[in-house]
């Protein structure tokens, strides 16, 4: 019995820190995002190879991320598309400052 106790102990921690892990998730991804669209940025006003071959492997790296994310099922399709968007927008609101003031 104590070995189950043990056990149901241990999974009310995995579920109390999921919550927690998800928060984390999102931030770094955000953060991975980030970092792509900087790059993307300086390679468009420096173009090499560094930057090029950058771009890809964190575009792959995003790209593994986000099927993990998704592979571990705590967001619908339709949720992790609209994270994705309003991510990106946050990054582009970031960079791109000027730009966001003249659409509106």
């Amino acid at each position: 019995m104590p070995n189950n106790e043990a056990l149901e102990a241990e999974a009310i921690k995995m579920m109390l820190s999921q919550n927690k892990l998800n928060e984390e998730g999102l931030a770094l991804r955000l953060y991975l995002i980030t970092v792509i669209e900087t790059f993307k940025a300086m390679n468009k006003k420096i173009k090499t190879n560094y930057n090029t071959h950058m771009i890809m492997n964190l575009e792959k790296l995003a790209d593994d991320y986000d099927q993990a994310l998704s592979a571990h099922g705590l967001i619908s399709d339709e949720q992790f598309t609209a994270m994705k968007k309003a991510q990106l927008d946050v990054v582009n609101k970031t960079l791109y400052p000027a730009q966001t003031k003249k659409k509106k």
